[in-house]
């Protein structure tokens, strides 16, 4: 039910505001919270429309991770989670499913 919209290129930050709203008219696909960002380099920026439920007190995405720049969203859910991150080595102080993810992707090629 989730929804994920954004613009990538040099000047995406730029139309931050655009992709806020382009989440905004999707709203009722993420009943649970409408959030956008911007990736730290300016060059990405993704809204999305989330729907919790496995965690239902987590924080709506998109989630950035200020110390590798990362920018995720997702539509779905990993329920296995909790075996990726133990598989990884990644400590989980959350309930989250996307705790494996953000500082935690290989480097996106170019």
């Amino acid at each position: 039910m989730c929804r994920i919209a954004g613009l990538a290129g040099a000047d995406a930050v730029r139309h931050e505001q655009t992709v806020g709203a382009m989440g905004a008219t999707h709203a009722h696909r993420g009943p649970d919270g409408t959030m956008h960002a911007a990736a730290s380099d300016g060059q990405a920026v993704l809204s999305m429309n989330t729907l919790l439920i496995v965690d239902p007190q987590a924080m709506p995405g998109p989630y950035l991770d200020r110390d590798s720049g990362v920018l995720p969203a997702f539509n779905g859910e990993i329920y296995n989670y909790r075996q990726q991150a133990a598989a990884w080595g990644i400590p989980l102080s959350h309930r989250q499913d996307r705790g494996p993810l953000p500082g935690h992707l290989p480097p996106c090629p170019r």
